[in-house]
């Protein structure tokens, strides 16, 4: 989970955070990709929203994979994004809508693979990783090999790849665990109606 997480983030962050030189090099202003960076934070905003809705309807972690197919599209796209307004719009909002279901999945998978008890500490060891690695480390590396290789060809190569390796763990992500197999559902259920009003 944490490293579909990771990965997923750290693909779509190197994109927007080398956007201006990424895109430049395909003829692109740096108005131009601003704008388009806008458009990836407004996806991002529906991103989130659907993925709330998407995942409180299914009773699986497969939901999260139709966003895993979009950031695999966003990378194909960043290639045929050559000069073209509106192929740069579509880019970046297929990479804002995974970046926003990202942080609503993160959550949710904590809270249906380990319950209540410990969610804010795994939780917060998961969004500090996917934040060192995935948005710290990726654009660095990223940004570092295309100057080393005078270009940004292979680099999105290996995020394209990278993608494509967490949509194929995104399917292989675990069932989520049934309540009384789950850490939070060790506790008694009381059996009166006077023991459940007494806990309230």
């Amino acid at each position: 989970m944490v490293l579909v997480l990771t990965v997923a983030a750290g693909v779509a962050m190197s994109v927007r955070l080398n956007a201006v030189s990424l895109f430049g090099e395909q003829g692109y202003s740096a108005t131009e990709v601003s704008l388009s960076v806008s458009v990836m934070l407004v996806a991002s905003i529906g991103g989130q929203i659907l993925a709330g809705v998407v995942l409180d309807r299914s009773r699986t972690p497969r939901a999260f994979v139709p966003f895993m197919v979009c950031l695999v599209l966003g990378m194909v796209m960043v290639f045929a994004a050559t000069g073209g307004m509106w192929a740069l719009f579509l880019t970046m909002a297929l990479l804002g809508v995974v970046t926003g279901a990202e942080s609503t999945t993160g959550p949710y998978l904590v809270g249906c693979y380990f319950g209540m008890r410990a969610f804010a500490q795994i939780q917060g060891i998961t969004l500090g990783v996917v934040s060192l690695v995935g948005i710290g480390v990726f654009p660095v590396l990223a940004q570092g090999a295309a100057e080393s290789t005078g270009g940004y060809t292979a680099t999105l190569i290996v995020l394209t790849a990278g993608s494509l390796i967490v949509l194929a763990l995104s399917l292989l992500l675990p069932r989520y665990p049934n309540p009384d197999e789950s850490p939070a559902g060790d506790e008694p259920e009381p059996s009166r109606a006077d023991e459940r009003i007494g806990k309230v």
